[in-house]
This record gives C-alpha cells, sequence and structure tokens, in this order.
C-alpha cells in the first residue's frame, strides 16, 4: 500500500518553499474551489512519442527544516468555502483516415498522467495534525486510436487527506465525507493490435486517509469515512481480429491506511456509507495475451511497528436501527473471441486489517453490513486457455499481535456476505491454470492475551465457487515442473473461514476463548462444465485438483487457564466439487483428486489446566442445516484411470496433550452426509447406438462423518475430570461407482464416528 503515498511527492514539486516556520508555527490552510486540467489532442493519422499530464492541487504543505505546531488542512463546505472539485482529463484520439493509400490512426510512445490531490503534507514533527475531506475527484485518461496503441503508461490518481511525518506530539485527525473519487485509464483501438510493453500500466488508484508516521503519535490517530464512493477502473478494447499483449492493469481502492512506529494512546478507524469498485477490463477479437490484472479494495488498515500503548478500535458500518452499509466489489475480466493466455488475475477486497508488535489494552475490530464481491472471468468464445491464474479472496477482521496484547480481543462480523468466484470459460481448451477463491473472517494471530478473547460471526453468507467451462473440449494440467519433470496439476481451491484463532511465536496461553457462529451459510464449489454458451461435451480431464472447504471456530493454542467455548448454531456447510457434462463417446478422466471438506469446531492445544472448562456445541436444527461434503465425476467411453474422491465432515474436534480440567462436546440435531459418486455420462445397452461406458481403474473414495472427537495423550487423574460427549441426529457416509464396463484396483470406505476418546497415533522417527 505504499505507493499510494507517492501522491505526496506532488506536494514537493508543487508547493512554494517556506523560509520562516517555526515549531511554534501554525498553519491553517482552506479551499473551497474548483480546479479543472484538461489536456486534448485530435488528429488525423498517426502520432508518437506523446506526453499528457494533468494535474489539480490543493492544500498542500512540504516543509522539513524544522518542526510545526498545529496543521488544519480543510475542504469541508461547513466553513463556508462550499467544498472542492478537482477534474484531471487527457484525451488523445486519432479520427483515423487514408494517407498514401494506408488506413492510419495508431500511437506509439504515450504517457498519460491525472492526477488530484487535496489535503496533503510532509514534514517532521507536529504538535496536531487535522484533515478534512469533502470533495469530488476526477482523474481520467483516454487513448483511441484506430489501427492500433503501443508502449503506452497511463495513470490516474486521487488522493485526499495525506501525511508523510516524522511524528505527531497529540493527536493526528483524518476525515472524509461526501466524497466521490473516479479515477479511470482506456485505450481503445476500433482495428488494430495493442501492445502496452513491459515496465507501462494502466494504473487507476483512489485514496483516502493515508497516514505514515516514521515515529511516534503521542496520544490519538483517528481516521473516518463517511458517504464515501470510490471507482478505479481500467479498460484495454480491440477490434478488427487483432490481439492484447503484453499488459499491466492495476485498479485499488484505499480507504484510513496508516503505518506508524508506535502509538502513546489508540488508533480508531471507521468506515460507513463506503462504497468501493475496482475493475479492470480487456476486451479483444483477437487473443489476450501476458496480461496482470489486480483489483483492490482496502478499507481500515493498520501496521504498528512498536506498540499500542491503549486501544486499537476498527470498525465498518453500524448495528442497530440504523445500518450505513459499506461495499466492496474487485473484478477482473479478460474477454477475447480467441486465446486467452500467460494471464495472472487478482482481485481482492480486504477491511479491518491490524499489525502491530503490542497493544498495551483491548483491540475491537467489527463490520456490519459489509457486502464483499471479488470476481475474476477469463472468456475465450472461440480459442483455448492456457496459463490463467486466478485469485480472489475477501478478508474482513485480520488480527496479527506479535507479542501482548494487555485486555481483551474481540471480532464481529454480522449481517453482511462474502462472495468470491472465478471463471475459466473456453471453447476448446483449459490447460495449465489455477483458480483459488477464498473467504475469511474473524482471524486472529496472537501471542499472549491479558484479558478474554471473543469472535462471533452471525448472519453471513460465504460462497467461494470456481468454475471451468467448455464448449467441446478439455480440462489438463500438463505443464512439467524443471525441478521434478513432473506434470504440475491444475487446481480450483474454494475456501471459507470463519473464526480462526492462532498461536504467534511459541506459543498462545489464554484465560478465556469463545467463538460463536449464528445463522451462516459456508459454500464452497469448483465444477468443470459445460459452457452455458453451448454444447454439453467436456472431452476429457486429466492431472486435476480439486480442493473445497469450510471451516467454522479453529482454535490452535497453547494452554487453557479458565475456558475454551465453540459452538454453531444454524450453520450450513455444504462442499462440492464436481465434473460434469462430461462426452459419452469419449469423456476420459485421468489424475483427479477431489477433496471436499467441512469442519466446525476444532481445537488444537497443549493443557486444559484444572478447573479450566473446554466446551464445543453445535445445533443442527433447522432446514439446510448441518454438513454436506460431496464429489461427483461422471466419465465416458475412455473411462476412469487414477482417481481419489475424499468426503469429510467434522464436527466438535479436541486434540491436546493433557487434560485436568473439565470436556464437554454436544451435538443436537446433527445432520452430516459424506458422498462420492463417479457415474457414466451415457446410456448403457446392447443397441448399437449405446457407448461402451470404458474402464475404471484405479479409484479411491473415502466417505467420513465424525462428530465429538477427543484426541489427548494423558488423563493425569481420572478421578477429578469431567468428560462428557452426546450426540442426536444422523450421519450418511456413502460412495457409488456405476455403469462402469469393468473395473480394477477400486477401493470404498465409508465411516462414520460420533463419540470417541483415544490416544494420538504413535510418532514416526
Amino acid at each position: 500500500m505504499k505507493k499510494f503515498l507517492t501522491t505526496t511527492a506532488i506536494a514537493s514539486a508543487l508547493a512554494l518553499p517556506a523560509t520562516a516556520a517555526h515549531e511554534s508555527t501554525d498553519v491553517t490552510q482552506t479551499v473551497g474551489a474548483l480546479q479543472a486540467a484538461l489536456n486534448s489532442i485530435v488528429i488525423n493519422f498517426d502520432g508518437t512519442t506523446v506526453s499528457q499530464a494533468a494535474t489539480n492541487a490543493a492544500n498542500l504543505i512540504n516543509y522539513t527544516a524544522d518542526d510545526l505546531h498545529d496543521v488544519l488542512q480543510t475542504t469541508d463546505p461547513s466553513t463556508g468555502d462550499g467544498g472542492l472539485g478537482q477534474f484531471a482529463v487527457n484525451s488523445l484520439v486519432s479520427t483515423g483516415g487514408f494517407s498514401g493509400g494506408v488506413f492510419t490512426g495508431a500511437f506509439d510512445d504515450v504517457t498519460q498522467t491525472a492526477t488530484n490531490v487535496a489535503n496533503s503534507i510532509e514534514a517532521l514533527n507536529l504538535e496536531d495534525l487535522d484533515q478534512d475531506l469533502e470533495a469530488t475527484q476526477v482523474a481520467i485518461n483516454s487513448i483511441s486510436g484506430p489501427t492500433g496503441i503501443t508502449s503506452f503508461n497511463q495513470t490516474a490518481v486521487n488522493a485526499g487527506n495525506l501525511a508523510t511525518l516524522d511524528g505527531v506530539q497529540n493527536d493526528l485527525d483524518q476525515d472524509v465525507d461526501d466524497t466521490v473519487q473516479t479515477a479511470s485509464n482506456s485505450a481503445v483501438s476500433s482495428q488494430g493490435i495493442i501492445v502496452m510493453g513491459a515496465g507501462n500500466s494502466q494504473s487507476a488508484t483512489n485514496v483516502v486517509n493515508s497516514a505514515t508516521i516514521v515515529g511516534s503519535v503521542g496520544n490519538h490517530l483517528e481516521q473516518d469515512v463517511d458517504d464515501t464512493l470510490q471507482d478505479a477502473s481500467n479498460l484495454l478494447s480491440n477490434g478488427g481480429g487483432e490481439s492484447i499483449f503484453t499488459f499491466d492493469q492495476s485498479a485499488v481502492n484505499a480507504a484510513n491506511l496508516a503505518t506508524v512506529d508506535s502509538l502513546d494512546d489508540d488508533v480508531n478507524q471507521d468506515v460507513a456509507d463506503l462504497a468501493q469498485t475496482a475493475s479492470n477490463a480487456a476486451v479483444s477479437t483477437g487473443g489476450i495475451f501476458n496480461g496482470v490484472q489486480a483489483a483492490t479494495n482496502v478499507a481500515n488498515s493498520v501496521t504498528v511497528a512498536g506498540a499500542v500503548d491503549d486501544d486499537i478500535i476498527q470498525s465498518v458500518s453500524e448495528s442497530g436501527h440504523h445500518p450505513q452499509p459499506v461495499s466492496q466489489s474487485a473484478s477482473n475480466v479478460a474477454d477475447a473471441d480467441g486465446d486467452v493466455g500467460g494471464m495472472i488475475q487478482n482481485a481482492v477486497n480486504a477491511a479491518n486489517l491490524a499489525t502491530a508488535a503490542s497493544v498495551g489494552d483491548n483491540v475491537d475490530q467489527y463490520a456490519y453490513d459489509l457486502d464483499q464481491d471479488a470476481d475474476n472471468l477469463a472468456f475465450a468464445f472461440d480459442g483455448n486457455i492456457n496459463l490463467v491464474d486466478q485469485a480472489a479472496t475477501n478478508v474482513v477482521n485480520s488480527l496479527d499481535i506479535a507479542g501482548t496484547v494487555g485486555g481483551n480481543v474481540s471480532q464481529t462480523l454480522g449481517d453482511s456476505s462474502q462472495t468470491a468466484g472465478n471463471t475459466l470459460d473456453g471453447v476448446l481448451s483449459i490447460s495449465n491454470s489455477t483458480q483459488a477463491a477464498v473467504n475469511a473472517a474473524n482471524l486472529a494471530t496472537l501471542m499472549t492475551v491479558g484479558g478474554d478473547i471473543d469472535q462471533t460471526v452471525e448472519d453471513v453468507d460465504q460462497l467461494a465457487t470456481n468454475e471451468a467451462l467448455l464448449v467441446i473440449g478439455s480440462v489438463a494440467g500438463n505443464e512439467v515442473d524443471p525441478v521434478t519433470m513432473e506434470a504440475i496439476p491444475a487446481t480450483q481451491e474454494a475456501t471459507n473461514v470463519a473464526n480462526s484463532v492462532s498461536a504467534a511465536g511459541d506459543g498462545l496461553e489464554i484465560e478465556t476463548l469463545d467463538q460463536e457462529v449464528i445463522d451462516a451459510t459456508q459454500i464452497a464449489a469448483n465444477n468443470i462444465g459445460a459452457s452455458p454458451i453451448g454444447g454439453d461435451e467436456v472431452t476429457g480431464v486429466a492431472n486435476v485438483n480439486q480442493t473445497a472447504v469450510n471451516a467454522a471456530n479453529l482454535a490452535t493454542l497453547q494452554d487453557v487457564n479458565v475456558s475454551l467455548d465453540q459452538s454453531v448454531s444454524g450453520l450450513g456447510q455444504l462442499a462440492i466439487n464436481t465434473v460434469v457434462d462430461v462426452d459419452a463417446s469419449k469423456g476420459g478422466i485421468s489424475d483427479l483428486t477431489q477433496a471436499a471438506t467441512n469442519v466446525a469446531n476444532s481445537a488444537t492445544l497443549d493443557d486444559v489446566e484444572a478447573s479450566a472448562t473446554l466446551t464445543q456445541t453445535a445445533d443442527m436444527t433447522g432446514f439446510l442445516n448441518g454438513q454436506a461434503a460431496l464429489n461427483y465425476v461422471e466419465f465416458g467411453k475412455f473411462g476412469v484411470t487414477t482417481a481419489a474422491q475424499t468426503a469429510t465432515n467434522a464436527v466438535n474436534l479436541a486434540t491436546l496433550d493433557a487434560l485436568r480440567g473439565t470436556l464437554s462436546q454436544e451435538v443436537i440435531n446433527g445432520a452430516q452426509i459424506a458422498g462420492n459418486l463417479v457415474n457414466y455420462s451415457g446410456s448403457t445397452g446392447s443397441a448399437p447406438f449405446f457407448d461402451s461406458a470404458g474402464t475404471v481403474s484405479g479409484l479411491t473414495q473415502t466417505a467420513v462423518n465424525a462428530a465429538n472427537l477427543v484426541t489427548v495423550k494423558t488423563l493425569p487423574d481420572l478421578g477429578g475430570l469431567e468428560v462428557s460427549q452426546s450426540y442426536s441426529g444422523f450421519q450418511l457416509a456413502g460412495n457409488g461407482l456405476y455403469d462402469a464396463d469393468t473395473i480394477n484396483n477400486v477401493t470404498q470406505a465409508a465411516t462414520n464416528v460420533a463419540n470417541s476418546i483415544s490416544n494420538p497415533p504413535p510418532s514416526v522417527p
């Protein structure tokens, strides 16, 4: 995130040198104005070596000769100055025409920079800093070259409330209200090639409230964003059957960023009524090759190298009768009529991130009415997809404290949704590609906590999906690892996590930990199947791994001194992997691995001390509550060779060295379904029009349901222990293989376990 702060360099370039400042000097800057920086070029034919820079700047301080006292920078209309409007626009257009009998209209070697900055300071030490922003900022770059665009760089930046300081003796306060930021870049060629070139990029960035403090903040650091819209977008588009090559697109929105050495009091970051949209698109009537697309939204991020003496508080929206919703949307699209290859797509949404060496008192992270949506799409309408890596990630409430938290730790997510999706859609084949979709809520990595730890997820939906879709073709991993000389699998990984506590360094000894998931849905799904544009002919799958995981309430600790409580109620978990729409006349499946896993309430620790309690409760009462782990594969005439399916559901797991206190595990109206199915996609029979169902060889199917499992090395004093396990409900584990002509080397295992206490298996020397 440091690159956002480079916009303060504009202050250095534009601010007049100060000549008579001192640490007793107060500075007040107030602006209410309209600023428009416009550059426009329209030509008839070709153009080379063009540079356009449009810059607007208001309220800038760049003074590092000595210290200042109090600084106020404001564009707030409550001061009577009417707010701020900044518009920076660069436009480069060729209308195209015949020159020497040849149709022209191309551009080469173009640089466009559109920048808006309001309230920026770079200085040594201050007493107090107050920055207030209410503004509209628009930064736009556009290139239109009918016959081609090559070697170009576009940068659009909007920035408000930036501070780079050595230290602040008292308070640092940054506030944003009623603000709109739009940053966009576009390069369009109706008939020609587009080659951005190595080292060039389309970069669209919006940032509000960014503070980098080399030293300490003596009192409070407060950052607040309300009623604000941030939109960052990049577009590459061409026609004429030409392709797009070698490009880099970055769209970023950031609100409330703080990097500090230490804080003598507390840090408070809040966003409400905030909408962030980051998007990248490459659209071509030819192919799309060798591109990087990164779409990122961040709200509330603090990094403290040293100690926070008091509290860390991060909030997204508010609960109650007056919700103030916050949305984050990150998307990347590569849409080609031809092939798509050599692409990296990364879509990320993040809210409430905190890292510190230690915290003197409490840490409180909460988010309500938050909608996070991260999506990637690579589409080859009439071509192949090769070497495309997609990652869609949503994170909310992430905490990493290397040392001690003196007070309590609280993380809450309520009335919210997280959706992460990746799609590869090709006509002929998809090869050597990876897909990872991740949703994570309430993650804490801790060393020592003096008070209580509380994690709550309530009324939350998590959906992680990966799809590889075909009209008539195969999905395969056939790229060879240069070291092992083995083929690298193509992968689909879908993961949802709600409530996780893990130990930093040597371990985490806690007093109390309470993890609770209420009325939540987790769906992790991977699919290989037919494209919606037509056809149902998946001709083969080779060397592919599908992994779907849902996890709720995970704790990895050292010792529990008072209590560890894990509970889920109204939770539905579905982990599913599918290979469908397989061509019955071909349809070979080889080297396929499917793993579907659901986990709820898992604790791994050393000791539960005397008089301490470990309680795990799961209430699965209600429609669609419970756990379902499913794997399904269709195959055709060419059969199945070397495939493994694993479906696992687990609830209430405890792994520990010594149990000296009380342990209780209860499942109410348990519902666990673990199933694996391999099925011929056609019809069998003796008639001439029926296909051969092929051979299934080297198939392993494992279905497991587990509830209330304790693995313990020692029970030191059985007379003083209380261990209770209770299960009611049903467990269904099943494996199926149907309509193969012949089989060999096939293994099926279906297992249900309820209430188990055992020693760990012996370690392997």
